[in-house]
């Protein structure tokens, strides 16, 4: 993926989605209740989120939208995922998304 910079704010850091980082991503994905409003779909597998995290950062690559998507952390943990996509048919208008593990929510 284009890598940039990582995003770093007083209490977040914003790190570009890596290949390696389907495990994290499979703990979200994989929790039906937390995805349930999300355009996420379920990942049964370990297998499935790998597959997926590849087809993300594909995407990204080939349409060159540098803006994410990101892992969320907080004081070092993993705390989501977030980014933004092109979802409708105006052009140049994004949609801003996130999931926050369920263990982070307050």
């Amino acid at each position: 993926m284009n890598s940039i910079a990582d995003i770093k704010t007083e209490r977040l850091v914003l790190k570009s989605i890596q290949a390696g980082d389907y495990e994290k991503l499979f703990s979200l994905w994989h929790d039906k209740e937390l995805i349930k409003f999300t355009y996420h779909q379920y990942m049964a597998t370990l297998e499935d989120a790998k597959e997926k995290v590849l087809r993300i950062i594909k995407h990204y690559n080939s349409f060159a939208l540098g803006a994410g998507p990101f892992l969320v952390y907080h004081n070092d943990e993993f705390v989501g995922y977030c980014g933004m996509d092109h979802q409708s048919e105006i052009p140049k208008e994004f949609e801003i998304w996130y999931i926050i593990a369920r263990e982070q929510q307050g």
